[in-house]
């Protein structure tokens, strides 16, 4: 029960760092043309 719990959270955390390095590949390029 506890480790499904946490195997849980670090997909949602893996999730989250993905997201996160997307979000971040799409703007780098957008900040570097405004800078």
């Amino acid at each position: 029960m506890l480790r499904c719990s946490i195997v849980h959270k670090t997909l949602l955390n893996i999730d989250i760092v993905k997201s996160i390095t997307s979000v971040k590949q799409l703007y780098d390029p957008i900040l570097m043309l405004i800078s």
